[in-house]
């Protein structure tokens, strides 16, 4: 249980609010409690989306230490999911694990919290780290994290356009114009060997993508290859990996 000892509900999407955050264990037990945690909103669709009376909106909170939770490694920074779209509010998590269980790479892990804000409760989340946090070691290794996103692409500072995608670079977080160059000429590449009439593989990495294609057809991801689709590549941005899988509803 995470609870907010402050009113957040006028928690804004872009600007960090101050909060102080108490997290209980299952069996009752208060585990910490940081009182310089900050809290803005996340997400794009699920940020506005009027499907709830209170709205469940999905947050960010970025604790002063690492913490870890329900299990998790150690981090400053978590993400709650609202899990607002379906009615079950189960479906991330039974991506991410089945995920993890068919051997992709960079899954982040998660764990159920019920939140509490200013002794009101919010409900049911999934508490995880954002991909480009849970594939960190892929950017520590000198590559990058990328996200096909057609709708969001113009609201982000950095990214590129192919003849017929758009992608937001997720990590790092500043890179230069040939880099931009480089990874938006790798998609173009993968985008033309997929058109041909026997498409070639020699850019890609077919096992991952593979996977990445059972999965979203397993769920039924209305958003596959619209948005929060990921893909990595290494420092020489030769081959294009598909994952991990993120936002599922």
């Amino acid at each position: 249980r995470i609870g907010c000892f402050d009113d957040i509900s006028a928690v804004e999407h872009d600007d960090y609010s101050s909060v102080s955050v108490n997290l209980v264990s299952p069996s009752g037990i208060s585990e910490f409690t940081d009182s310089k945690c900050l809290i803005k909103g996340r997400g794009n669709a699920t940020w506005e989306f009027d499907g709830y009376s209170p709205k469940k909106k999905p947050y960010e909170i970025r604790f002063e230490k690492k913490h870890g939770i329900g299990g998790l490694s150690p981090r400053k920074k978590w993400v709650l999911l609202a899990n607002a779209y379906e009615g079950t509010g189960i479906l991330n998590k039974m991506v991410l694990d089945t995920a993890k269980e068919m051997g992709m790479k960079y899954v982040t892990d998660s764990e159920w919290a019920d939140v509490y804000a200013d002794g009101n409760y919010l409900g049911n989340y999934l508490i995880c780290s954002e991909v480009q946090d849970s594939a960190a070691h892929i950017t520590d290794a000198g590559g990058y994290i990328i996200e096909k996103n057609d709708v969001y692409f113009e609201n982000k500072r950095y990214g590129f356009k192919t003849a017929n995608d758009g992608f937001t670079i997720k990590a790092p977080g500043v890179i230069d114009d040939e880099e931009v160059g480089g990874l938006q000429r790798l998609a173009d590449t993968v985008d033309e060997d997929m058109r041909l009439s026997k498409p070639e593989l020699n850019h890609i990495d077919a096992d991952s993508f593979a996977k990445w294609y059972i999965l979203e057809e397993l769920f039924y991801n209305e958003d596959a290859l619209i948005t929060s689709c990921f893909f990595y590549t290494g420092s020489d941005m030769s081959k294009l990996y598909a994952g991990p899988p993120w936002d599922f509803g």
